[in-house]
């Protein structure tokens, strides 16, 4: 069976192949280079499942604190709760760097493990919020990194200024992703 298009999208205007959607109410919409940084407590689910609701319910609450604590020195343009990770933009690398070093240090006495992705790219700042497909690959990179690590995108290695440390580059097939991307651990130990 055929796909079908539906026929308030059949009438949308077509930019690059793809059909692109009047702005609503004149909704104003900016696109920013930005830095992208995505923090996850690693084994959510099972610490979830010991812990129960309530307990869990704590522990997440208090690791958005600390984030949020250690990230506002950076001077993020958003912070966005997800999960039991937290979203955060910046407007440059090395901003995003320096909060990520402060995020792990402030956690590496707890009895959870965080981890983190760090990704710079285009995004579209919109209603206070921001959205695209840098986002996404900072997630994805997140996904990738283990307990107390922080894993930079090649494109974020290139935006920092000097004095940052990192390991060697691997190419990791990043999920979304075209082609293997080049991911580098920032060293903050």
């Amino acid at each position: 069976m055929r796909y079908r298009v539906p026929d308030r999208l059949a009438q949308l205007p077509l930019v690059g192949g793809l059909a692109t959607r009047p702005r609503a109410c004149g909704r104003p919409r900016v696109v920013e280079q930005v830095a992208i940084l995505v923090t996850d407590i690693v084994g959510s689910t099972e610490l979830a499942r010991e812990l129960g609701d309530d307990r869990f319910f704590d522990l997440v609450a208090r690791h958005q604190a600390v984030v949020r604590l250690e990230a506002e020195r950076g001077g993020p343009l958003s912070i966005k709760p997800q999960g039991d990770g937290v979203f955060l933009v910046f407007a440059s690398a090395d901003d995003a760097l320096v909060a990520a070093r402060a995020i792990q240090r402030a956690f590496v006495d707890w009895p959870v493990a965080t981890r983190a992705g760090v990704h710079t790219g285009s995004a579209i700042a919109a209603e206070g919020d921001y959205y695209g497909l840098a986002l996404n690959m900072a997630a994805h990179i997140a996904d990738l990194a283990t307990g107390g690590q922080v894993l930079v995108s090649e494109a974020t290695v290139a935006a920092a200024a000097p004095g940052f440390r990192f390991g060697a580059p691997q190419d990791v097939w990043v999920r979304g992703a075209c082609a293997p991307e080049r991911l580098r651990d920032l060293l903050w130990r």
